[in-house]
């Protein structure tokens, strides 16, 4: 699965605690909205696992005459909740299902703010998750960008020569793991126990140092 990272500040912890509470009895019983809380469960006592389901329809039409028909579809996006840490993880099938998904929460009273990862946080990231680096995207202050394999020690030489981090490709426990500058984060594992620890262990390391 791949996640796209938000925090969510303390004022509204409560806010998104209470939507696990009103999920609606039917599938967008208001026809003007195109999201909807479908599911939600509490995975343990930090994790809370959201369901929305987005109202999108599939739109045809013809290069000349430029007319089209529209067939309704029903798509559903995962999100996880740390209700200690306060980050929340949404599952990245595209930017507007995830901008859609943002707009609904915050007449819910949640509002959520991007993530973005330091050198030092992907490089802890990689430290927490027991990972080897296979390849990594770099660049220089000049915006020169250097892709290849490298190992974590050749990441660290970079980093102390003044390069940033764009991208991080991993093995964690056989897992294959992606982390993006950008707040992003993709594993190739979604057994409900595996992610459980995933997200504890990201979150941990993000505590109050997600920008």
């Amino acid at each position: 699965m791949k996640f796209k990272l938000y925090s969510v500040n303390g004022a509204s912890t409560p806010a998104i605690l209470l939507l696990k509470n009103t999920i609606s009895s039917s599938i967008l019983s208001n026809q003007d909205e195109n999201v909807e809380l479908f599911h939600s469960n509490e995975m343990d006592s930090n994790i809370i696992h959201f369901v929305f389901h987005i109202k999108d329809e599939y739109q045809v039409g013809t290069k000349i005459g430029g007319s089209y028909f529209k067939l309704p579809i029903s798509q559903y996006v995962n999100a996880f909740f740390h209700t200690k840490m306060g980050y929340f993880f949404a599952e990245m099938q595209n930017d507007s299902y995830l901008d859609n998904i943002g707009s609904y929460l915050e007449t819910k009273g949640v509002f959520l703010n991007n993530c973005t990862f330091s050198n030092s946080i992907l490089l802890s990231l990689v430290r927490r998750l027991k990972g080897s680096i296979k390849s990594a995207e770099i660049r220089n202050s000049e915006g020169e960008e250097f892709y290849g394999p490298m190992k974590m020690f050749e990441v660290e030489e970079k980093v102390n020569q003044n390069f940033e981090i764009d991208y991080l490709s991993i093995i964690a426990d056989q897992n294959f793991i992606s982390i993006y500058k950008t707040g992003t984060v993709s594993v190739d594992n979604s057994s409900k126990d595996y992610l459980k620890r995933f997200i504890e262990e990201v979150s941990d390391v993000l505590e109050n140092n997600c920008s």
